[in-house]
Order: C-alpha cells, then structure tokens, then sequence
C-alpha cells in the first residue's frame, strides 16, 4: 500500500508513545486506535476494518496454520503503522506497532463494533435522522442486548459481511 492503513499520523502516536518509555494497557491501546480512525476518511477505516477482520480469521485457524498474533503482528505492522521517513528511531518504534497491532487483532470484535458504533453516531449528529434510530434501539434494551449476544455466539461469523452491509458494497 501506498500509505499506511492508519496513516503516517498513526506512526507519529506510536514514536510519542515509545519516547515516553511507557508500555499501555490493552484498553489504552484500543482507545487509541479508535481515536486514530476517528480522523480516518471511511474508505480507510472500511480498508483498515477489512484487513484486521481477515488477520482476525488467519489467527482462528492458528492451530492448523500455526500462526499466532504475535507473528501476524511482526509481519503486517508496517502496513498499519509507517513513519514518510525512516530513521534510527524507526527500529525502535516498530515493536510498539507491532505490540498495538497483536492487541488489535486479540481484540479486533470489540475494536470493530467500538469503532462501527462511533461511525455511526458521528453519523447520526450529522444528518439528524439515524440518531432516532440510535435512541430507538436504547429504548429496546434488553431485546437488542440479547439478540446481539446470540450473533456473538454463532461461530465462524464473519465482520466482513458486517462492513459490506453498513457501506453497501
């Protein structure tokens, strides 16, 4: 790819990130994606969403494959998290996008529908009429609640069929 699926700014947070010496938590870290894509256009995030879902994939057939997170991570960071311009510091930095990256992929349901979920609400507020479809689904509560529990338990699901629906490809 010509640039990285989080764009060079995404790198950028990675490099403050590592300068500070700090190790985040897995929520930290997740926080920080969303944050990231939130100043994504939505081909990106759609692209980013897609990749990350097939990492997700590759990583449930590990046991046959023998792949793991960390080496899914290793191999396809650079295409999350890239600086325009390497340097000495480049080799420091990438471990921590592949750190990000391998917590991405453990994670990638709830990244996904954290993500989706914010889509949506920006959204909402911009056009007026999907926000009163938002509240409606609140006011359903547990229905929604319990249906969405049921499609978490259904194996093999695939987010790809997720994202084609929400952008109509």
């Amino acid at each position: 790819l010509p640039h990285p699926l989080l764009s060079y700014h995404g790198y950028t947070e990675l490099e403050a990130i590592q300068t500070k010496g700090t190790k985040p938590s897995a929520a930290e870290k997740l926080k920080t994606v969303h944050r990231l894509c939130e100043h994504l256009p939505s081909f990106a995030v759609n692209c980013m969403l897609f990749v990350l879902d097939f990492l997700r994939k590759v990583l449930v057939s590990g046991t046959i494959n023998g792949t793991t997170a960390a080496s899914l991570a290793a191999i396809f960071a650079p295409t999350f998290f890239r600086p325009r311009l390497f340097t000495e510091n480049t080799f420091k930095v990438i471990p921590y996008a592949a750190d990000f990256l391998q917590t991405m992929i453990e994670h990638c349901d709830t990244l996904v529908a954290d993500i989706l979920r914010g889509g949506e609400l920006r959204a909402g507020s911009a056009g007026g009429s999907d926000q009163s479809e938002t509240d409606d689904d609140e006011e359903e509560g547990e229905e929604s609640e319990s249906e969405e529990d049921d499609e978490e338990e259904e194996e093999g699901e695939c987010m790809i069929d997720t994202f084609e629906t929400l952008v109509g490809s």
